[in-house]
């Protein structure tokens, strides 16, 4: 997910409070809607853009939406749509661990009753996985639908192929839509020929560090950690050479999945 340039600068151009309260247990910074650089409408934007594409993660018992950007998680605090107290926050990412099965740093602290968070998970062969991830595959057909929208993460199953990375999860992606497959959707979901099923239209792919994970049939729960990679480490940014991109793409692929492909 590439950050829209009038929000990064929106950010850039704060001067962020530091939240002394939270100086031990959670460091962190912030911006307060009116009192900020800029103008209302801007700051709402950005609080509209946070809400409107960060992924759900839990610290301690509370879920907000975070979105990921130049080493920095940002999130929101309002109690309704119309707060004018609407607070914007951020943080380093290394400052403290959000999950969407643990609270806070220590795993201890989930109680033993309380059932484990979980995410909607799909297992794709690992050719078709790696391509959602990077953006290129944006359909994927199926046979069957489900009523359910918003974030998945996308799995590579265990088959092996050579070059490919199996039997990880590898990415977040919000599933917008489930739709008749039609004519169109062939080649962004990267077949040769049509076929009567349901196109599973996919956006907003997230890199994560890959985690292993025993793949299912159909929709599934998975409960694993989830640590996203920031964008700045594998995606193109606006106006950067062909070159530069490709080294940025080799880093990353070097870092995070040349270890563990099937060769």
């Amino acid at each position: 997910m590439t950050i829209p340039d009038e929000i990064r600068g929106f950010f850039e151009k704060q001067n962020w409070t530091f939240a002394k309260t939270y100086a031990d247990r959670a460091p962190h910074e912030y911006i307060v809607r009116h009192k900020h650089a800029g103008t209302d409408e801007e700051f709402m934007a950005a609080v509209d853009y946070i809400q409107n594409n960060g992924i759900v993660m839990y610290f301690w018992n509370h879920p907000n939406k975070y979105i990921f950007l130049d080493g920095r998680q940002y999130w929101v605090m309002r109690d309704s749509e119309d707060d004018p107290s609407t607070i914007i926050n951020r943080c380093n990412l290394d400052e403290y661990k959000l999950s969407i099965t643990w609270k806070g740093k220590d795993q201890q602290s989930q109680k033993s009753d309380e059932k484990p968070r979980t995410m909607k998970a799909l297992s794709i062969w690992p050719e078709y996985a790696t391509s959602i991830a990077q953006g290129w595959k944006t359909v994927e057909w199926r046979s069957w639908k489900t009523d359910y929208r918003g974030d998945i993460v996308i799995c590579s199953s265990s088959r092996k192929q050579n070059g490919y990375v199996s039997g990880h999860a590898l990415c977040i992606v919000e599933l917008a839509d489930i739709v008749p497959f039609e004519q169109e959707h062939v080649e962004p979901a990267e077949m040769d020929y049509w076929e009567e099923g349901y196109a599973w239209i996919l956006k907003n792919p997230r890199m994560i560090k890959p985690v292993p994970v025993k793949g299912k049939l159909h929709l599934w729960e998975y409960d694993g950690p989830v640590e996203i990679i920031p964008d700045e480490e594998w995606c193109a940014k606006k106006e950067e050479s062909d070159e530069l991109a490709e080294k940025r793409w080799e880093s990353f692929v070097k870092k995070y999945w040349e270890p563990i492909m099937t060769k």
